[in-house]
């Protein structure tokens, strides 16, 4: 049986007893509420396709051997949680063998690179994941590593949000190995890493070779004309990325004009968002989006 033919089960799991439920069947939707203790307690788990938790878990482990039951699982969200190690190993074994799983999100949980370490293999048991998301976590350098090299192994992973997470040069070093390789990724977000100007100069290097990403984003990164001179030798040399998102950083208008003179040499690139940087001119060309 395949999963169409199971009601799409959308489930989010609060610290209240007030949890919203989303049920959809054929050509209607129905909204329902749960507890923790009631998804533990459904039945029907191999019906779910989306189970998304926004609030802390009071029984996160039970919840986590819930999960795992739900093999038709599609989209799986754990956000705001504190996850320690012991209960790493019951996410570990929620996530193996998930082989429809396509959107995994586990933001602002304090994951680290030691916990990471210890998930990506799991990860690389998802044949099909296409979107990951671990924005506002704690991952540096060698749990980036650990991730990438994991993610080397799915070939159908579009989307990696790594937002919010302090990364070093280090990892930004092993995202360029991964970069190279990569005949998948489409969208990149490393918006609030504050990745420094020799990881960005890293950053252009690998994507003058990339022809996949479509999609950068390099918001609020304290990004100055310095960094704006850099990411127009991007755009010089990149044909793939159409959206290219800089917006609430530091350039100026001499940034800006890097920018223009840089789009001369390039027709592919649709959009550049500038908005909420210290510009003090108009933007000129239409594919640069100044104004807030």
């Amino acid at each position: 049986m395949t999963a169409r033919w199971f009601c799409s089960l959308v489930l989010f799991i609060t610290l209240n007893a007030r949890a919203d439920i989303t049920i959809t069947y054929y050509h209607q939707e129905e909204k329902h509420t749960l507890d923790e203790q009631s998804f533990m307690l459904l039945n029907n788990l191999d019906a779910v396709l989306s189970v998304e938790v926004t609030e802390p878990l009071i029984n996160a482990r039970n919840v986590l051997i819930a999960i795992r039951r739900c093999v038709n699982l599609v989209q799986l969200i754990l956000d705001n949680q504190t996850f320690e190690k012991p209960i790493m190993n019951f996410i570990y074994f929620a996530l193996v063998r998930k082989e429809k799983l396509k959107n995994l999100v586990i933001r602002n949980s304090k994951i680290n690179d030691e916990l990471i370490e210890y998930l990506s293999p799991s990860i690389r048991k998802i044949p099909y994941l296409a979107r990951l998301d671990l924005s506002g976590n704690v991952i540096e350098g060698n749990g980036l590593e650990s991730l990438l090299l994991q993610l080397r192994e799915l070939p159908n992973m579009k989307s990696l949000f790594l937002a919010g997470n302090p990364i070093d040069i280090g990892g930004i070093a092993y995202l360029v190995e991964y970069l190279k390789e990569s005949n998948s990724l489409e969208l990149l977000d490393l918006s609030s890493t504050n990745i420094s100007y020799n990881s960005l100069r890293l950053l252009q290097r690998a994507l003058a070779k990339n022809d996949t990403l479509k999609r950068l984003d390099l918001a609020t990164d304290h990004h100055n004309d310095t960094s704006a001179l850099v990411v127009g030798d991007l755009v010089r040399s990149n044909r793939s990325i159409l959206y290219l998102n800089l917006s609430h950083n530091e350039i100026t208008s001499l940034g800006l004009t890097y920018l223009e003179d840089a789009l001369v040499h390039n027709s592919h690139i649709k959009t550049i968002n500038l908005k909420g940087n210290a510009l003090n001119m108009t933007c000129d060309d239409p594919r640069l989006r100044c104004d807030e």
